[in-house]
């Protein structure tokens, strides 16, 4: 059988890597080899680890903290499995997922699981709502499905419920880029692979337990949210252009560049005094981005604005165009203050 490499970048998580190497440990598939990467810890989760320096499938690697991003890429280097996995320190994997995974996607670039979301106790499943198989852009009705299903949903977002083709990712030169300059790596390195047209297998496997933690950085006001997604911005497009398939990529281009505009405006509205001012300070970034404003600029935005299922949406996302595109910045400020209540609810009933 293939063998799989977990990596498991852990910083300070001594309160819940237990729970996440026993979930490991105890899956049924016969070729697996755990790969930890501590990064930088200082609260007993180094020596912890050092516990398993003497088994064989487990690798402990102790760096210099350097960030989430640098911890996985460093398992990357070292990982010798035919795929790999990525699982974060305070999170567990459901029993059977990874023979689940490979029974089901066998061969394939990518393969795609769902994943239970818990808090306080309660278990919410978050799945694969349509039938099991290949996803493609253009293929077969369900395979189109498919697709449509994981674009819009957290499915193509988080790395936990999947296995990675080692090789694929090595043939791609795919890397994680710096969680302390980018914002959503996961969602980048997803999107960077995509853009490389991986065999991808969406699965109804059970795969993994997503635990909500109450210290979430989405807890805390982040004043340099608008340039680390300028960054995410810049990195994606211009890869996209280096390998000439930005024009086949702009459905899932345009949706990601609003949704972080959108997002960058109204994180740190139950943190700070949002007045029109400090509207216009977070939207001045996206504004001075050379390849953020390229999207608005092209012509084939409003093709792409029209592939998103949303009805809202795509009238909110049109109404932010036109007034990018025509610096009407002030009138954007404006609308965000007014229905500053009603982003606060969504934040309330959104972010975890």
């Amino acid at each position: 059988m293939p063998g799989i490499s977990v990596i498991i970048a852990v910083y300070n998580g001594i309160a819940t890597i237990e729970k996440c190497m026993t979930s490991v440990l105890q899956q049924d598939y016969p070729s697996v080899e755990i790969i930890v990467i501590d990064d930088g810890s200082t609260d007993g989760t180094s020596e912890y680890l050092d516990h398993f320096q003497t088994e064989e499938n487990i690798q402990i690697f102790h760096i210099p903290n350097g960030g989430q991003g640098a911890a996985r890429n460093r398992g990357l280097k070292e990982a010798t499995g035919d795929y790999v996995m990525f699982i974060d320190a305070d999170d567990a994997l459901e029993p059977g997922a990874l023979r689940g995974l490979m029974e089901a996607g066998e061969t394939h670039d990518i393969i795609c699981g769902s994943y239970y979301r818990i808090e306080n106790g309660v278990r919410t499943p978050v799945g694969n709502e349509y039938t099991e198989g290949e996803v493609k852009k253009d293929g077969t009705a369900d395979e189109k499905q498919r697709y449509e299903s994981i674009k819009t949903s957290s499915l193509f977002g988080y790395l936990w419920n999947k296995l990675y083709k080692k090789s694929f990712l090595d043939e791609n030169g795919l890397f994680f880029e710096d969680v302390k300059t980018v914002y959503m790596e996961d969602t980048l390195f997803n999107l960077k692979a995509w853009a490389k047209k991986p065999s991808y297998y969406l699965c109804q496997v059970w795969v993994y337990n997503y635990y909500i933690q109450d210290n979430s950085t989405t807890h805390t006001a982040d004043t340099e949210i608008s340039h680390r997604y300028v960054n995410l911005t810049r990195s994606y497009v211009n890869d996209l252009k280096d390998n000439d398939v930005l024009d086949e990529n702009m459905d899932l281009v345009v949706p990601l560049v609003m949704r972080i505009f959108s997002w960058a405006m109204v994180k740190n509205i139950p943190y700070e005094k949002m007045t029109l001012q400090r509207y216009r300070y977070y939207m001045e970034p996206f504004c001075k981005s050379e390849d953020f404003m390229y999207v608005m600029r092209r012509k084939d935005f409003h093709k792409a604005l029209r592939t998103i299922p949303s009805f809202l949406q795509k009238v909110f996302y049109g109404f932010l165009h036109f007034c990018l595109n025509r610096n009407l910045g002030v009138l954007i400020a404006l609308v965000f203050w007014i229905f500053k209540p009603l982003m606060m609810l969504y934040i309330k009933k959104t972010v975890k």
